[in-house]
This record gives structure tokens, C-alpha cells and sequence, in this order.
């Protein structure tokens, strides 16, 4: 192991990353290793749409689908019961945003659908931004003039993640600082488990909340069924 003990790597102690160790994640799997694979698919998938028209309609829904993915990975390499879709992406989230009980910061909107009113925290609303997203296959952009609950806004350029809420109502999120925070989870995430299983071989760790645009790619390769 190049004189890289598993102790060494307490450096890697955000809570977002699971202790387990080499042996265990040398073990991962298929369905863990697709799992970090679409992590990584995610991210890819921001990274080459993030300067193109196709921003507003991909990035985010990619990216939510990339909590989705490290979430349950993260469940399955801890050895714990999944508890449901929702609370495991909103407990994955809270490892690196401040939960209800740290900030007092909740959100009461109105669910159009269940037609009643909803409390959420910052990662319940980023949840139901998930949902909105992929259910009703809509981008959530409040210039397209949706009525949604969570909408979110492009042309906002501040470190305030909330432009709008009104209470009893609806919220608009800031999608470019929304965008950046959510790669900056995954991308810990990935490069964290990459260079753990990567560490044996070169005896390095190298992980980053801000990976070089394009430098994560899947490594599965799709196949043609003919």
C-alpha cells in the first residue's frame, strides 16, 4: 500500500465521506461501482453543458440525479438500512449544509399538487426542487414563467442562495450558486473515494471540492446491442 495506512487517511474526516476502509471499497460491488459511476456522470454532464444553452435544462437535473446516486452509495458502503429516497438525499445533503436544528432556516410553501401547505429546511427544498424537476420534466426557470413552489433563477449573480420566498407560497432558489454548490458536494465525494481506491497504487491522495472543469469523466463505456 506504498506505506499508506488506512489511518493516514483521517485527513479525510468530513462526515460526507464514509469510514470505511481499502478493503471494504475494493470490494464495492457492481451496483456500487454504477453507482459512483453516475456520481461521476453528473458531474461530466454539468461540466459540458454549463456554457451552453442547454444549462437551464440539464445541469441541475443532472446534478440532483448525482445526490441521488451518492446518497444510496453512500448508505450501502456504511452498511446501513435505507430509509426511503427522500430522507437519504436530504441526510446526504445535511453532511455539508447546515440542517433545521443548526440554522433555524425552514421554508413554508405551498404544494400545488397535494394542495396543502409544506414545511421544508434548505435541503428539503432542494428535494423538492428534485422532485418538481424530474416528475413534471421541467426546468424549474423562473424567466419561463412556471408556478411551481421552488423556482429557480439564472441571472442572479450573488452568494445568497434564496432570491425570493414568500411564505405560504412558493421560493426562488439561485440556480448558479445551487449549480456550483451541488458539484462541489459530489465532487469531494467522488475525487474523496477515487483517491482512496487509487491510494494503494501511487500512495497519494489528492480530493477537491473544485476538480478542473471536465476532469471527471464516467468510466463506463456504453455498448451498441445490435
Amino acid at each position: 500500500m506504498s506505506g499508506l495506512s488506512f489511518e493516514k487517511l483521517k485527513v479525510l474526516n468530513h462526515p460526507m465521506i464514509p469510514s470505511v476502509g481499502f478493503d471494504r471499497l475494493s470490494k464495492m460491488n457492481e451496483n456500487e461501482y454504477r453507482l459512483l459511476d453516475n456520481v461521476r456522470k453528473a458531474i461530466a454532464t454539468c461540466d459540458t453543458d454549463e456554457n451552453t444553452p442547454r444549462r437551464e435544462d440539464t445541469c441541475i437535473e443532472a446534478l440532483l440525479k448525482g445526490v441521488d446516486a451518492a446518497s444510496k452509495l453512500r448508505i450501502s458502503l456504511t452498511n446501513r438500512n435505507s430509509y426511503g429516497n427522500r430522507q437519504a438525499f436530504i441526510d446526504f445533503l445535511e453532511l455539508s449544509i447546515p440542517a433545521p436544528k443548526d440554522s433555524s432556516t425552514v421554508f413554508t410553501l405551498y404544494d400545488r399538487h397535494k394542495q396543502k401547505l409544506i414545511t421544508v429546511s434548505v435541503s428539503g427544498a432542494i428535494y423538492e426542487a428534485r422532485c418538481l424537476s424530474l416528475h413534471e420534466n421541467d426546468n424549474l426557470d423562473e424567466a419561463e414563467g412556471v408556478d411551481h413552489m421552488i423556482r429557480l433563477r439564472w441571472n442572479f449573480c450573488s452568494e445568497k442562495f434564496v432570491c425570493f420566498s414568500e411564505q405560504g407560497d412558493y421560493m426562488v432558489i439561485n440556480a448558479l450558486l445551487l449549480m456550483r454548490r451541488l458539484r462541489e458536494i459530489l465532487s469531494l465525494f467522488v475525487t474523496s473515494l477515487d483517491s482512496m481506491l487509487k491510494a494503494a497504487e501511487t500512495g497519494k491522495l489528492c480530493f477537491s471540492i473544485c476538480p478542473e472543469k471536465g476532469s471527471i469523466q464516467p468510466i463506463r463505456h456504453r455498448h451498441d446491442h445490435t
